[in-house]
């Protein structure tokens, strides 16, 4: 093989790990979105919507307290209350990850309307 061959072939080794990296990366960030949207979903559900915002957010602030000693602050008030945000401004089924993808090829959005405050 003469030397632009092996060239060509190490660029296509290297082209291969890079896709496989940014592969692994949307895996990761979709597992997170889809984990964080249905997190979103149940803290709505457990709330009731929108009648019992005020109850909604004493039950957020109850479980983020148990939350953030069991799994850190990444649970904290705050986080599950963007989490909850995050749902109510993506209403989207089955997930909205799945839909994104939907979105990009089709256009067509499946929408789940939730009265969130």
């Amino acid at each position: 093989m003469k030397e632009q061959g092996y060239y060509i072939e190490i660029e296509n080794y290297i082209k291969r790990n890079e896709i496989n990296k940014k592969r692994r990366v949307l895996e990761e960030n979709y597992d997170a979105l889809n984990n964080y949207w249905n997190i979103g979903r149940l803290l709505v559900e457990a709330q009731g919507g929108q009648e019992k915002a005020k109850y909604g957010d004493e039950l957020i602030k109850k479980w983020s307290f148990e939350y953030s000693k069991r799994y850190g602050n990444k649970y904290s008030y705050r986080s599950l209350y963007k989490m909850r945000q995050f749902f109510c401004l993506f209403p989207i089924l089955p997930t909205l990850s799945a839909n994104i993808v939907l979105v990009a090829h089709s256009g067509s959005f499946i929408y789940k309307r939730w009265e969130c405050s």
